[in-house]
């Protein structure tokens, strides 16, 4: 099953998701697009985000899959200097999706007033800064050290503390070599159980699940109730209003896709924090159950789709979005815009409730 989900769906996914990424900046960047910079640079943060994520994910657990010389050799290696990356990538996904429900937020619900105004850099700034701070100890938790295998250690030398002086195999041309393959190690840091219980599992729920989540609900019900509203009484509209209230129904569908592939590891670490309140320890399992071993790899998938797929939702909710980029993929050059591709997917989106 991880060969199937890590070594062929996962890095499926990213290739797709990696053109998609890119296509959604190219297009992002042209003002032609009708759509307030500040929305269209908080998507293009969040396609970068994406792109980092789904980039150090597949190095870090797609790799060692698809090459055993990999796995051996370089997975030890490469992982604890993967991991940091792969959390800053998290954090700036979950916090650009959270900016991009505030903005639209401020913009329908408080049009007209300064909050609807706000610069850029009032998302970007905090939500980069946030990222890397936040992930500064992930840099001090891992690192590689060498053993020998254990059963290339003569019986004679199992318990002696000189071991690792001996050469336990020769190579070819009868030179002594001493075999020793690199592990992933935690460090003092990582095994602090003060550490694992606050920082890891109680502070990352509420940064990364809970408070996001909660921002999430709370502004998407807002808007929503907003739109309906206005929906009413659309012919007093200004055609400002009704682009706002267009895109922000993008912003509905991102959500949408986000909580359902997000949800799994939203368990996962709701589980992982109930039983570091209910240890005696006060750390996580030493051992995951075997269905959590199954959630988690689900989980890695979901979080991967969820990072490659925007640009769907963009083509599906935003015809301007559409034509603008099959401009930009040369759509023209074969008689056509291409919107005829994406006909049956606009008329299931306008006849959808959301």
């Amino acid at each position: 099953m991880n060969f199937v989900v890590e070594g062929i769906m996962v890095p499926c996914i990213t290739g797709f998701g990696l053109v998609g990424n890119m296509a959604s900046v190219a297009v992002l960047r042209s003002p032609k697009l009708d759509m307030k910079v500040s929305f269209r640079h908080i998507l293009m943060m969040l396609a970068l985000f994406d792109s980092m994520f789904i980039i150090v994910t597949t190095v870090s657990f797609t790799f060692e899959q698809i090459s055993p010389d990999w796995k051996m050799h370089y997975q030890a290696i490469v992982f604890p200097k993967m991991l940091p990356f792969i959390q800053i990538a998290l954090t700036g996904s979950i916090w650009s999706t959270v900016s991009v429900a505030v903005e639209r937020y401020l913009s329908v619900v408080h049009s007209g007033t300064r909050l609807s105004h706000l610069s850029s850099k009032m998302y970007v700034i905090p939500v980069i800064t946030l990222s890397v701070l936040w992930n500064i100890p992930r840099f001090f938790e891992l690192y590689t050290c060498y053993e020998i295998p254990a059963e290339l250690v003569p019986e004679e030398l199992v318990n002696s503390t000189r071991k690792d002086d001996f050469n336990l195999v020769t190579d070819e041309y009868g030179e002594n070599l001493t075999l020793r393959i690199p592990i992933v190690c935690p460090t003092e840091l990582r095994a602090n159980p003060e550490y694992i219980r606050y920082y890891i599992l109680l502070a990352n729920f509420v940064t990364m699940c809970a408070l996001p989540l909660f921002l999430l609900v709370v502004t998407n019900m807002l808007l929503y109730r907003t739109i309906s509203s206005a929906n009413i009484a659309v012919s007093r509209a200004t055609v400002r209003q009704k682009r706002d209230q267009s895109i922000a129904m993008i912003l509905v569908l991102i959500v949408v896709v986000f909580v359902c592939c997000n949800s799994v590891r939203m368990v996962l670490n709701m589980y992982e924090v109930f039983q570091a309140i209910i240890s005696d320890t006060g750390s996580h399992m030493e051992e995951w159950p075997y269905w959590c071993e199954i959630l988690s790899l689900i989980s890695h998938l979901l979080l991967v789709l969820n990072s490659s797929t925007n640009i769907l939702i963009y083509c599906w909710k935003d015809t301007k979005f559409r034509k603008m980029l099959f401009e930009t993929l040369g759509g023209n050059k074969f008689g056509g815009s291409g919107d005829t591709i994406f006909i049956s997917m606009q008329r299931v989106g306008e006849a959808s409730p959301v």
